[in-house]
């Protein structure tokens, strides 16, 4: 038979904001925090945003240069995103510039394979530990 468990608030016994699950294959854990994206966006080739989570505002900082602010920063720079282009920009490489994100900054840079920057729409997620 199923049940099901209705609450706003999970916290962990050991730890208040740990809650450690077992994992598909039922011998190892994994921890539910720390697997969780932080951030998601949909976003447009201005850095407006379509559809975002934790992300209180964007910038179009020049041709290719987008930055996104967070509305609950991380802990530090070190978090990781994984963002892709957008509509017609197959072909095209979206990187993470890590010199200038920051623990409350996604910095997001789009160009061609030869170099040129770009105006392109983006999705990204962001995993790490929020502040």
């Amino acid at each position: 038979s199923m049940s099901t468990i209705k609450t706003n608030t999970l916290t962990g016994t050991t730890s208040a904001g740990s809650i450690v699950v077992t994992g598909e294959g039922g011998s190892t854990t994994t921890n539910l925090q720390q697997g969780l994206a932080k951030v998601w966006g949909v976003l447009t080739d201005a850095a407006a945003l379509t559809n975002s989570f934790n992300i209180a505002s964007g910038t179009d900082n020049g041709t290719g240069d987008y930055s996104y602010t967070l509305t609950s920063a991380f802990s530090d720079a070190n978090h990781s995103t994984t963002a892709i282009t957008s509509g017609a920009g197959a072909g095209r490489m979206c990187t993470s510039n890590t010199a200038r994100k920051a623990a409350g900054t996604i910095a997001v840079e789009i160009e061609t394979h030869s170099g040129s920057a770009e105006d392109l729409a983006q999705e990204l997620s962001t995993h790490g530990d929020l502040a």
